[in-house]
């Protein structure tokens, strides 16, 4: 009986598909690693890896990275990338995988290779956030694509979605290079999306209010293109409408002027984490991505809480709410990793854009200082507290505070 057969005799009758069962690793050869089945031949090896002879590994990493790099079935590549990629560090072959996804990456030159491109592209990134030793691999493949003359779907689509992973994690600007020509030439929706991920970014890293706006305008471009072209792309009309919440929320519009955008943010996330193209539709590595949305739709909540205010003896807590929650969009403004690693994130851009509003309340009455006080006693956050401490200061600038000293809200 072939191997084929025996795996498929295991799988019918419900057995393990075991290495033993397979006959042994000498049962195993080249001419077997570009079947469809293979992928139960890797599921057999790796739980029994530590226990092989160094030339036994030897034998079954050259097996792995062959199948890998001659396989034709694409739901067979992905299969064995998903059990390999996540072990690669640990089994000792990332060096090896990532050279058989990368000449994958890169001979694509028919429909059929390039699908199979995409997948490897898909894996050689999410080997990539694993290890730095794929971190050159991925930005290459970008860099190619950046100058070439344009990309087929599925590629392109999955190109783009790569580079926005690439932009997140290390501010490549090959990535930003990928997505603009990828944008000019297939004019994927992917691709106008991450580029406005992209530009979103610069407009929140901004060091002040007037390049902040213009980070944040032009974002809007991408995410309306993106929304009006991409299908059922709800998390494009959901940044586009959070994007244009705040910007007019800080231009001084009413709650009655900013209810549409509030309430279309609001059903385009639920439509994306529930039904769309969000969590659930996600592998569990880029999942991390997703909790942007989230920290956008409270700033958004809490900005709306303070421009509807009715009660102004409380509008002190919905100031402090929307600076934690304007905290969470920092922390998610690096996406891949919300809360972000670096200890002195340039943020002066959007507080610059919403301070004057946010600091209305200690404006009028000082005395509401002390609420911020209580507020930083209950919150272990230092972002929090450094956003206290914006709207103190701003709030000194002008009238300063009687019986309060300036240090008094810092711990």
């Amino acid at each position: 009986m072939d191997l084929d057969s025996t795996i498929d005799e295991l799988v019918r009758t419900d057995q393990p598909v075991t290495l033993a069962a397979l006959g042994g690793l000498e049962a195993i050869d080249t001419e077997h690693v570009a079947s469809p089945m293979f992928p139960y031949v890797v599921g057999a090896l790796l739980p029994v890896w530590g226990s092989l002879s160094p030339e036994g590994r030897d034998t079954a990493r050259g097996l792995i990275t062959t199948a890998i790099s001659d396989t034709l079935s694409g739901l067979a590549l992905s299969d064995i990338c998903q059990l390999v990629v996540p072990a690669a560090v640990d089994l000792g072959i990332a060096v090896q995988v990532k050279a058989s996804l990368r000449d994958r990456v890169h001979g694509r030159g028919d429909p059929r290779s390039g699908a199979l491109a995409a997948i490897a592209l898909r894996w050689l990134a999410h080997l990539a956030v694993i290890t730095d030793t794929a971190r050159g691999a991925v930005v290459d493949a970008l860099s190619e694509v950046a100058l070439g003359p344009g990309e087929p779907a599925p590629f392109a689509t999955t190109a783009a979605q790569v580079a926005g992973v690439v932009y997140d994690h290390w501010r490549d600007a090959a990535a930003t290079e990928c997505l603009t020509r990828l944008a000019e030439t297939s004019g994927d929706a992917d691709a106008w999306f991450a580029l406005g991920q992209v530009r979103l970014v610069g407009g929140l890293e901004a060091a002040d209010r007037d390049s902040c706006l213009a980070g944040l305008g032009s974002s809007l471009e991408c995410f309306d293109y993106a929304a009006a072209n991409g299908g059922q792309r709800s998390d494009a009309v959901m940044y586009a409408n959070a994007v244009r919440f705040i910007t007019t929320w800080a231009a001084g519009a009413s709650a009655g002027m900013l209810a549409d955008y509030y309430q279309t943010a609001h059903v385009a996330l639920q439509d994306y984490m529930l039904h769309g193209r969000g969590l659930p539709e996600q592998p569990v590595w880029l999942r991390p991505r997703y909790e942007a949305e989230t920290a956008w739709i409270d700033l958004v909540k809490a900005m709306e809480r303070v421009a509807e205010s009715d009660a102004p003896d409380l509008r002190w807590y919905d100031a402090a709410t929307a600076i934690g929650a304007l905290a969470e969009v920092y922390r998610a403004a690096n996406s891949f990793h919300p809360v972000r690693t670096d200890a002195a994130a340039v943020v002066e851009g959007l507080a610059d854009l919403v301070a004057p509003r946010l600091t209305a309340p200690f404006v009028e009455r000082q005395d509401r200082l002390a609420y911020v006080i209580r507020w930083l006693e209950d919150v272990d956050d230092p972002e929090a507290e450094a956003f206290a401490n914006l709207v103190r200061e701003r709030a000194e600038q002008v009238v300063p505070p009687k019986g309060l000293r300036s240090e008094g809200i810092r711990r």
